[in-house]
């Protein structure tokens, strides 16, 4: 039951984006001074993140030990960085972005 409410959590987040993509909606520039851009040419994007966030770029798993799993690549996973704040209040910002592999 768990995984069809993920399911459609995902699912509204994902047409909430889409509706907003379509809309044109983004920050306006001068909301995004001093903003930087991570690249990744290997799977061709780049994604601007606000200064005083760190990224943190996944590697293969080494070993059997329990580790964040922000730290490393899961079975699926091409490539993933976790963009975190570094200084927060309350809890920190934190968005992923992961690149599957496509069987298909």
């Amino acid at each position: 039951m768990k995984t069809a409410a993920a399911t459609e959590s995902t699912k509204s987040i994902l047409d909430q984006a889409s509706r907003l993509q379509e809309e044109g909606a983004s920050l306006p520039l001068n909301q995004m001074t001093g903003w930087k851009t991570y690249r990744n040419e290997g799977h061709g994007y780049e994604i601007k993140y606000p200064e005083g966030w760190e990224v943190i770029e996944a590697q293969p798993r080494v070993d059997a030990k329990a580790t964040w799993a922000g730290n490393v690549l899961l079975e699926e996973e091409l490539q993933k960085g976790t963009f975190l704040e570094k200084e927060y209040i309350d809890w920190p910002g934190e968005f992923q972005i992961r690149v599957l592999s496509n069987p298909d």
